[in-house]
């Protein structure tokens, strides 16, 4: 099996918006090889691009006027908002 399609089958194995270090230690465990970042970018694109298509446009509108309006736009404090919100959801 070529390292491309290796690649590959950890998003079927895992979920489409697994991370690129996710992918690595992935590969580690199963196939015995460290990917590199160009590897995975050629194979499946950027971790950018995989985690973007999770929200649509109208989504992440309402999160930029939101940090706009109650956090007058530093997205530090509110990552750190919902970061002690995520926290203490569980």
């Amino acid at each position: 099996m070529k390292k491309a399609h290796m690649i590959r089958q950890v998003l079927v194995e895992l979920n489409p918006y697994v991370t690129n270090s996710e992918i690595k230690d992935f590969c580690i465990a199963e196939y015995d090889f460290k990917p590199t970042s160009q590897q995975i970018y050629e194979a499946i694109g950027s971790e950018t691009d995989r985690q973007a298509e999770r929200y649509n446009g109208r989504e992440l509108q309402d999160v930029k006027k939101l940090c706009r309006r109650t956090f007058h736009g530093d997205y530090n404090r509110l990552f750190g908002a919902v970061r002690l919100v995520v926290s203490n959801a569980s």
